[in-house]
């Protein structure tokens, strides 16, 4: 069974901030700039923090992982956004 989880990160190194993102980027929806949404059983969530553990420095890093629930939402909606709604980047690509 997998659940939701909001993944945000603080990484002060653009290669690893760029490796974190790109971690991300593989297992969920990008909502902002430093924030995933992920759905994940709990041995990808697993396998998810021992990745991240690779990449980050402990000391200068910080990657916060939210529980939401389960991914088939059943469970109440934990998110309560003000002002502009909530909506993932669009992300196209540019040929030069």
């Amino acid at each position: 069974m997998q659940n939701m989880y909001l993944v945000s990160y603080d990484i002060s190194g653009d290669k690893r901030r760029t490796k974190v993102f790109d971690v991300l980027s593989g297992l969920g929806e990008h909502l902002q700039y430093s924030l995933f949404r992920c759905p994940l059983d709990p041995s990808a969530l697993s396998r998810l923090q021992n990745r991240l553990r690779e990449i980050i420095h402990q000391h200068a890093d910080q990657v916060l992982i939210f529980d939401l629930g389960p991914a088939n939402g059943e469970g109440a909606n934990p998110a309560v956004v003000l002002g502009k709604p909530c909506m993932p980047i669009q992300r196209t690509a540019i040929i030069i």
